[in-house]
Parts: structure tokens; sequence; C-alpha cells
């Protein structure tokens, strides 16, 4: 029964999911397989039909940086263009401009992992080549630290001077600072906001990482609670 999970006062429900989200619809129109299944799921219906309440629905990514931006690494930021990245799994992105979420068919929904770095790269799981995800994401990064004969310290060690380490750093960056400059072109921003597993992987290595990117880059602060309390924001 319902009231097992939720209190009686709860008046409405806000869903931060994975997937490409019609928020006025509140469907997945479209899910790669890191969402097996999900394509074409109707939360507005399934929460009015098992909880009889209002619900809001945004993706993910999009909610984190609403999250962040009213309460964590870009609360200072809400007059600008901000984007947000987050590496985890896979790779997120959302837009911002002044604090609201600017996502559509015109910037393909902020899609930022699934914008391609190299032609003829790696193949990605929405069925494209070269996207950003098969290069930046944890999955990825993974797999070239074992092709490469380097370890889960990688980032203790480019700190350390390590120079393969360093190497394959350098790599990282490049294709994270070509992801940026791509963006730039359909999403001109001010800020960026890196979050996601990654980000906490990378540790004291974060502000070394990044610091000599032309573009200003702040660590996100509220982890895996930022889409939660961007959820909050919703309407």
């Amino acid at each position: 029964a319902t009231e097992l999970y939720l209190s009686p006062s709860v008046g409405r429900i806000a869903v931060s999911s994975a997937g490409t989200i019609d928020s006025e619809a509140k469907k997945i129109v479209y899910a790669t397989d890191n969402l097996p299944g999900m394509t074409g799921f109707d939360y507005g219906a399934f929460f009015a039909d098992n909880y009889g309440l209002p619900v809001s629905v945004a993706n993910d990514a999009h909610a984190a940086l609403l999250g962040e931006i009213n309460f964590g690494a870009a609360k200072s930021r809400l007059s600008e263009r901000v984007i947000m990245i987050t590496l985890g799994s896979g790779v997120g992105g959302a837009y911002a401009v002044n604090g609201k979420i600017v996502a559509d068919e015109q910037n393909d929904y902020a899609r930022f992992g699934h914008i391609c770095l190299h032609s003829d790269g790696n193949a990605c799981t929405c069925g494209k080549s070269g996207c950003a995800e098969t290069y930046l994401s944890g999955r990825a990064i993974h797999r070239d630290l074992a092709n490469a004969g380097l370890g889960d310290d990688v980032f203790r060690q480019y700190l350390c001077g390590d120079r393969a380490a360093k190497r394959f750093v350098d790599g990282f960056k490049s294709d994270f600072k070509l992801l940026l400059d791509k963006i730039q072109i359909v999403c001109p921003f001010d800020a960026c906001v890196v979050g996601g597993g990654v980000a906490d992987w990378m540790d004291c290595a974060f502000g070394p990482i990044f610091g000599d990117i032309s573009e200003q880059i702040v660590k996100a602060e509220l982890g895996n609670a930022a889409g939660v309390c961007g959820a909050l924001t919703l309407k």
C-alpha cells in the first residue's frame, strides 16, 4: 500500500531520471542501453496510477545542474550561462541560462555525452561512434587504463609526477577540452560544473587537471544528492 512509503503530507512527486526526458509529457522519450527497456516509460501515468499524485520529471543531469545552481557549486552564477558535465558510468550534460534549463532539439537536449569527439571512433551504446561518453566516462577510463597497463591510482600517480600517468591524464584532458570546444558552439557558456564519480575519483587531482583549461571549471559540491536537490526545484 502506498501509505507505507508516503506520508499523508506528500502532495507531489519530483523525479530525476536518466534518458532524454519530455518534461511536459513526463516520459522517457529515448534511453540508450545504459537504461534498458525504458524508452517510452511514462512516469506521469505510473505515479498517477500508483500514488494518485502529480509528478514533475527532469533528466538526471539537468536536475543535478539545478541542484548545483540553487544549492551547490554554481549558486553564485545564477545570472550566468552554466553547463554541467557529469562523468560517471556514462557522460551526462545540462545547460542553464539565468538559472533555467535550456534543452531542446536545437542543442540536442544538452546530451553532451553523445557529442562526437572523433569520427570513426569508439562505438557507443547510442548507436553512433566517437561519442564523448566512450572516452570520458568512468567505464571508458577503466578500459583505457587496463589497455595502458595502469591502475586505479592513476590520478594519485599523476600528482606524484609519474610520466605514464601524466601521459594518460593529458590524453583525457585533450578529449575533455575538445568536448568543451564543441559544446561552446551549441551552448555558449560562462562556467562549467563537473561532477560524477570520476570527479570524486580525481580527488585532490581535480584542480591540477582542470586548472590550466581556459574555461571556468568548478567541481560539483552535492555529489549523489544533486539530482534530488534539483528535483526539489521542479514545478
